[in-house]
């Protein structure tokens, strides 16, 4: 009895549990071919030395279907949530490719600015909010010609970045340039409310003044999506908010206005200006 109790340990088969060590012997009977033995040879399940079976010779696997690789981001995921929730919120989309395209070569810094002044001109405001320690910059075409050309296209991106450089509650002044919106320049430009777009096609200045104003319109809707505050600063005659991509965003979004008299602020003329804020 002891005998057979450890023989039948010692090959592991009287334990159900453990798996044979060595697989069971196929025999060749004489009915069959050879080529049906060998077929039938190479279905033995193979085992490791532990037992567990590793693989079946003749097991047909399912194809593994291709994988389609995942889109790489060109720049990291809480950057992408950043500009995806700026996007559902009405941010601009050619914008917003472009912030997108620029850091994916040169990271950008963000909520670094409280207060951005595009046409700064003599750049007063921005100095005045350097002078209370807010952090400032002052985008103006005669800094740099290329660069803070917002007509230009390495302007234009430069200007894009610096809206993402804002921090969220921070301050944005757009003043673009007046002299093609104003009645003065009308008889030339042929502006008028009819047809505030004018002739494009005879004047270069015209349609330049045309793509001012639709970028500073996309400059205007990121930050309504940011929740910036924004205000574009022109004459009381000016007719640039008769823009279709301007009333287009008057449609959409609620802008106000209230009137000022430069004279107040030192001004040796009257000047009536009109601001329209977000």
């Amino acid at each position: 009895m002891d005998d057979a109790v450890i023989s039948a340990s010692s090959d592991g088969s009287g334990d159900p549990r453990q798996p044979s060590r060595s697989p069971k012997p196929v025999e060749n009977s004489d009915d069959e071919s050879e080529e049906t033995f060998r077929k039938r040879l190479r279905t033995v399940m193979r085992y490791d030395r532990l037992g567990d079976v590793i693989q079946n010779s003749v097991q047909h696997e399912k194809p593994q279907v291709p994988r389609e690789p995942t889109p790489a981001l060109p720049v990291s995921p809480h950057i992408w949530r950043r500009i995806s929730r700026w996007y559902y919120n009405g941010a601009p989309a050619v914008l917003l490719q472009l912030l997108c395209l620029y850091m994916a070569f040169s990271p950008l810094a963000y909520s670094e600015l409280d207060f951005l002044e595009y046409f700064a001109g003599c750049q007063s405001m921005t100095a005045a909010f350097q002078f209370f320690d807010y952090r400032a910059y002052g985008y103006e075409i005669r800094t740099d010609c290329i660069l803070e050309d917002i007509l230009h296209k390495h302007g234009f991106i430069v200007a894009a970045t610096l809206l993402y450089s804002l921090h969220p509650c921070a301050l944005v002044l757009l003043a673009p340039v007046c002299s093609s919106w104003i009645f003065v320049s009308r008889h030339k430009t042929g502006r008028s409310y009819v047809y505030p777009l004018g002739a494009e096609d005879a004047y270069d200045k015209v349609r330049a003044s045309n793509v001012m104003v639709s970028r500073v319109v996309m400059q205007c809707l990121y930050c309504i999506a940011r929740g910036i505050y924004f205000v574009i600063e022109q004459p009381m005659n000016s007719i640039l908010s008769l823009h279709p991509r301007f009333q287009e965003m008057l449609r959409d979004h609620v802008i106000y206005q209230f009137d000022f008299d430069m004279v107040r602020l030192g001004a040796k003329t009257r000047k009536p200006t009109k601001f329209q804020h977000c």
